[in-house]
Protein backbone atom coordinates (compact mmCIF):
# COMPACT_ATOMS: atom_id res chain seq x y z
CA UNK A 1 0.00 0.00 0.00
CA UNK A 2 1.31 3.43 -0.90
CA UNK A 3 0.97 6.08 1.79
CA UNK A 4 1.07 9.69 0.65
CA UNK A 5 3.10 11.84 3.06
CA UNK A 6 0.14 14.22 3.32
CA UNK A 7 -1.47 11.65 5.60
CA UNK A 8 1.53 11.93 7.90
CA UNK A 9 1.05 15.69 8.04
CA UNK A 10 -2.57 15.11 9.06
CA UNK A 11 -1.45 12.70 11.78
CA UNK A 12 1.13 15.18 13.06
CA UNK A 13 -1.39 18.02 13.19
CA UNK A 14 -3.89 15.85 15.02
CA UNK A 15 -1.27 14.63 17.51
CA UNK A 16 -0.25 18.21 18.22
CA UNK A 17 -3.82 19.54 18.38
CA UNK A 18 -3.25 21.95 15.48
CA UNK A 19 -6.13 22.80 13.16
CA UNK A 20 -5.46 22.57 9.45
CA UNK A 21 -6.62 26.17 8.90
CA UNK A 22 -4.23 27.49 11.57
CA UNK A 23 -1.33 25.41 10.27
CA UNK A 24 -1.88 26.67 6.72
CA UNK A 25 -1.53 30.22 8.02
CA UNK A 26 1.61 29.30 10.01
CA UNK A 27 3.40 27.92 6.97
CA UNK A 28 2.05 30.57 4.60
CA UNK A 29 0.04 28.40 2.19
CA UNK A 30 -3.59 28.49 1.19
CA UNK A 31 -5.76 26.14 3.24
CA UNK A 32 -6.99 24.54 0.01
CA UNK A 33 -3.40 23.75 -1.01
CA UNK A 34 -2.61 22.23 2.38
CA UNK A 35 -5.82 20.20 2.20
CA UNK A 36 -4.84 18.95 -1.27
CA UNK A 37 -1.47 17.80 0.09
CA UNK A 38 -3.06 16.14 3.11
CA UNK A 39 -5.51 14.27 0.87
CA UNK A 40 -2.79 13.20 -1.58
CA UNK A 41 -3.89 15.40 -4.46
CA UNK A 42 -0.73 17.52 -4.33
CA UNK A 43 2.89 16.65 -3.74
CA UNK A 44 5.25 17.90 -1.09
CA UNK A 45 7.84 20.01 -2.89
CA UNK A 46 11.09 21.40 -1.54
CA UNK A 47 9.54 24.71 -0.46
CA UNK A 48 6.75 23.01 1.49
CA UNK A 49 9.18 20.48 2.97
CA UNK A 50 11.31 23.33 4.33
CA UNK A 51 8.24 25.00 5.85
CA UNK A 52 7.21 21.72 7.45
CA UNK A 53 10.70 21.35 8.90
CA UNK A 54 10.63 24.88 10.26
CA UNK A 55 7.26 24.51 12.01
CA UNK A 56 7.04 20.78 12.82
CA UNK A 57 10.76 20.15 13.33
CA UNK A 58 10.71 17.18 10.94
CA UNK A 59 13.63 17.22 8.50
CA UNK A 60 12.81 18.56 5.01
CA UNK A 61 14.81 15.76 3.39
CA UNK A 62 12.61 13.22 5.15
CA UNK A 63 9.47 14.79 3.66
CA UNK A 64 11.02 14.70 0.20
CA UNK A 65 12.11 11.07 0.67
CA UNK A 66 8.60 10.17 1.83
CA UNK A 67 7.18 11.79 -1.31
CA UNK A 68 9.65 9.94 -3.54
CA UNK A 69 8.94 6.71 -1.65
CA UNK A 70 5.23 7.19 -2.26
CA UNK A 71 5.79 7.31 -6.01
CA UNK A 72 8.12 4.32 -5.87
CA UNK A 73 5.46 2.36 -3.96
CA UNK A 74 2.86 3.32 -6.57
CA UNK A 75 5.20 2.18 -9.34
CA UNK A 76 5.76 -1.18 -7.67
CA UNK A 77 2.03 -1.66 -7.09
CA UNK A 78 1.28 -0.93 -10.76
CA UNK A 79 4.07 -3.28 -11.84
CA UNK A 80 2.68 -6.09 -9.67
CA UNK A 81 -0.80 -5.48 -11.05
CA UNK A 82 0.52 -5.64 -14.63
CA UNK A 83 2.29 -8.91 -13.86
CA UNK A 84 -0.82 -10.27 -12.18
CA UNK A 85 -3.00 -9.32 -15.15
CA UNK A 86 -0.40 -10.61 -17.60
CA UNK A 87 -0.89 -14.12 -16.22
CA UNK A 88 -4.60 -13.91 -16.97
CA UNK A 89 -4.26 -12.68 -20.55
CA UNK A 90 -5.18 -15.31 -23.10
CA UNK A 91 -2.65 -16.23 -25.75
CA UNK A 92 -3.82 -14.85 -29.05
CA UNK A 93 -2.44 -16.55 -32.13
CA UNK A 94 -3.53 -16.58 -35.79
CA UNK A 95 -5.14 -19.81 -36.94
CA UNK A 96 -2.42 -20.28 -39.56
CA UNK A 97 0.23 -20.36 -36.79
CA UNK A 98 -1.82 -22.88 -34.81
CA UNK A 99 -2.04 -25.12 -37.88
CA UNK A 100 1.75 -24.85 -38.38
CA UNK A 101 2.34 -25.79 -34.75
CA UNK A 102 -0.03 -28.72 -35.04
CA UNK A 103 1.87 -30.00 -38.09
CA UNK A 104 5.18 -29.60 -36.24
CA UNK A 105 3.83 -31.59 -33.31
CA UNK A 106 2.58 -34.29 -35.68
CA UNK A 107 6.01 -34.43 -37.35
CA UNK A 108 7.72 -34.68 -33.98
CA UNK A 109 5.33 -37.44 -32.96
CA UNK A 110 6.01 -39.36 -36.18
CA UNK A 111 9.76 -38.93 -35.70
CA UNK A 112 9.48 -40.19 -32.13
CA UNK A 113 7.46 -43.21 -33.22
CA UNK A 114 10.03 -44.03 -35.92
CA UNK A 115 12.87 -43.64 -33.42
CA UNK A 116 11.20 -45.94 -30.87
CA UNK A 117 10.49 -48.48 -33.61
CA UNK A 118 14.13 -48.42 -34.71
CA UNK A 119 15.31 -48.90 -31.10
CA UNK A 120 12.95 -51.82 -30.70
CA UNK A 121 14.34 -53.51 -33.83
CA UNK A 122 17.95 -52.87 -32.90
CA UNK A 123 17.54 -54.11 -29.33
CA UNK A 124 14.93 -56.76 -29.99
CA UNK A 125 12.43 -55.02 -27.66
CA UNK A 126 8.73 -55.74 -27.70
CA UNK A 127 6.44 -53.20 -26.07
CA UNK A 128 3.18 -54.43 -24.56
CA UNK A 129 0.13 -52.33 -24.03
Amino acid sequence: MAVHPGGIIADELEARGIKQKDFAKQIGVAQSNLSAVIHGRRDINKDLAEKLEQILGIDADLWLRLQAGYYEDLRLIREREREKNKEKEPIVMPLSDIIKLQKQVENMNNTLIAFISQLQKQNNIVLKK
